[in-house]
């Protein structure tokens, strides 16, 4: 079966444009070299963002960059220049008990142009919208994703919240 995904990146590519596209497990020789190339290195750039205004919900994103020219399987040498991991810590508040309950997801991202990590977060940030739009307009549910992972924060990057669903406004 050919890789739908690899065309798409070589389309992207020969039209003169540029892709970002999350990594998921219908590429899984791609995604586990993406994640061991962050577990063994450093990140290039790393990024926070906090969205306290979530309605009941409290987001702290952290994106972190890292360079993969020549260190991806020949098939993707020259496709993809960098990837990035999005960790989401999400706080969800029960609203009949005011008890809060958090969430982690961390997903990875596969890039043709190198991006800061601000920028990265941005652009993924702004696909999640557009995605979540598309749900609601199709009458499907914008449920969060099974398989959601935790890990631990990389060093030199901001530190995880030492504690505790954000404070009550």
């Amino acid at each position: 079966m050919p890789c739908i995904v690899k065309k798409t990146f070589e389309a992207a590519r020969d039209s003169g444009n540029a892709l970002l596209a999350q990594v998921k497990a219908n590429q899984p020789t791609l995604l586990v070299t993406l994640q061991a190339i962050a577990a063994e290195q450093p990140p290039v750039a790393c990024f926070e963002s906090v969205d306290p205004k979530g309605h009941g919900r409290h987001e702290t994103r952290l994106v972190e960059t890292f360079d993969v020219a020549g260190k991806l399987d020949a098939e993707w040498d020259g496709l993809i220049v960098q990837a990035a991991r999005v960790s989401r810590l999400t706080w969800h508040k029960n609203t009949r008990s005011g008890l809060w309950r958090a969430t982690e997801e961390v997903s990875f991202y596969a890039c043709q142009v190198a991006l800061g990590a601000e920028a990265f977060g941005q652009a993924v940030r702004n696909h999640w919208g557009i995605e979540n739009r598309s749900r609601e307009a199709r009458g499907r549910s914008a449920a969060p994703r099974a398989g959601a992972a935790s890990r631990a924060w990389a060093p030199g990057c901001p530190p995880r919240p030492a504690c505790g669903p954000p404070a009550q406004v």
